[in-house]
């Protein structure tokens, strides 16, 4: 398994979980893949508001990478 990590923050003073990883050809899809996923330059991460952020959803996307 990559290094991954997930960290509960706020963006815009709302509260979201950031996904945060170093750079990584195979883990940048799944930007592309995962529902509700947004990109912030900020936190240069992706992140999910918490309210929507599925924790058994996230990891099935990330077995099938």
């Amino acid at each position: 398994m990559k290094n991954l990590q997930i960290i509960p923050d706020f963006h815009k003073q709302e509260a979201v979980v950031k996904v945060a990883f170093a750079f990584d050809n195979e883990l940048i899809p799944l930007g592309k893949v995962q529902k509700g996923v947004r990109w912030c330059q900020t936190f240069r991460s992706f992140y999910f508001r918490k309210k929507e952020f599925q924790l058994n959803v996230f990891y099935k996307v990330l077995k099938k990478l």
